[in-house]
């Protein structure tokens, strides 16, 4: 909470993107990628979409005075990972499969600390990342 994901949704949605959901996802490792999904429980924004799309990069948001994101690491990337997932502890088939998930993500997908300004300047600074890292695996 606080975070900044419904503002981060509501730029990037100003700035043309669909938004899945602006507060939870669910990410799923299939056919050696990871994949984001929507899930019902939605922030302040009411803008859920069914769609399930290659996961490209995970970024963990912080309002900040200036726009900065900074490559984390694969452990590092993991701890937030952990710190933000919602771990069926009940089940232990269920949190191995978790862990196995995180796990992939962690090591095969690009993650960021992202330090934002609540307006279009945090847009542009990750979208030329992106733009950065998608020609860059190519």
């Amino acid at each position: 909470s606080g975070a900044g994901k419904t503002t981060m949704a509501r730029i990037c949605r100003e700035n043309g993107a669909r938004i899945l959901n602006d507060d939870r996802l669910v990410i799923r490792w299939k056919d050696g990628a990871a994949w984001a999904a929507a899930t019902p429980w939605h922030g302040d924004e009411p803008e859920v979409h069914p769609d399930l799309l290659p996961l490209g990069a995970v970024l963990f948001l912080n309002q900040a005075p200036h726009n900065r994101l900074v490559s984390l690491e694969p452990t590092a990337a993991l701890m937030y990972l952990l710190s933000n997932s919602a771990a069926p502890f009940y089940n232990k088939p269920a949190i191995e499969l978790l862990m196995e998930t995180l796990a992939q993500v962690s090591d095969r997908v690009p993650a960021y600390s992202f330090d934002f300004t609540p307006d279009g300047r945090a847009f542009d600074c990750f979208r030329d990342v992106a733009l950065h890292q998608r020609n860059s695996t190519r």
